[in-house]
């Protein structure tokens, strides 16, 4: 087995920000106090260009979800949701609303080798209003890793115009299928199955 998976600091930060919002200053210190040392001290040592553990990205996501007496599955997804809704404002949302559902398939890759540094994903568009994405080559990848991804690609979707997004995700074998539906599509029909 290689090294554990990392997930960039960056992204980590919003999310740390919508969740002392969250739960005020007061209940974002109690989930601190819950972590591990290492995994806390970790966390706060976070900057913009900075990888963090999957470890200590799991036991934030556990302990402040327990402080808000929320599931933390349910913890994950409002956190995500909001988070990439302060990522993608202003500039960001405008240009997400111009592209077409296959550009929007083939960056899904690469905005995945951008924010976590285990595993591949491949994107394919099936039909409009249809795409299916595969994660691999992370067999151990935890149940809100994928909650926080299936999360992340409906927001982002809503965030580029799309209406009535639903995503759906299981285990298949090692890897992690994801359906994508939407209601709103901006292309003719593929003439044959795209991946990126």
């Amino acid at each position: 087995m290689t090294a554990e998976p990392r997930v960039f600091g960056g992204l980590l930060l919003e999310q740390s920000r919508v969740m002392q919002r969250m739960l005020g200053e007061e209940g974002f210190e109690q989930g601190l106090a819950l972590m591990p040392p290492e995994c806390r001290a970790e966390f706060e040592g976070l900057t913009i260009l900075s990888w963090c553990s999957h470890a200590t990205v799991l036991a934030v996501s556990r302990a402040m979800a327990e402080v808000a007496g929320m599931p933390p599955e349910q913890f994950v997804e409002q956190v995500v949701r909001e988070s990439l809704a302060k990522t993608f404002r202003g500039v960001w949302r405008v240009l997400l609303t111009f592209n077409s559902d296959e550009a929007l398939v083939k960056r899904a890759s690469l905005i995945y080798s951008k924010t976590c540094d285990r595993g591949w994903l491949k994107a394919a568009l099936v039909r409009p209003g249809l795409a299916i994405v595969r994660m691999g080559g992370w067999p151990e990848i935890d149940t809100l890793d994928a909650v926080a991804f299936a999360t992340g690609i409906e927001t982002v979707l809503r965030l580029a115009g799309r209406a009535h997004v639903r995503v759906d995700w299981h285990r298949e074998g090692v890897e992690v299928h994801f359906d994508i539906r939407t209601s709103q599509s901006t292309l003719p029909p593929p003439s044959s199955m795209r991946t990126a």
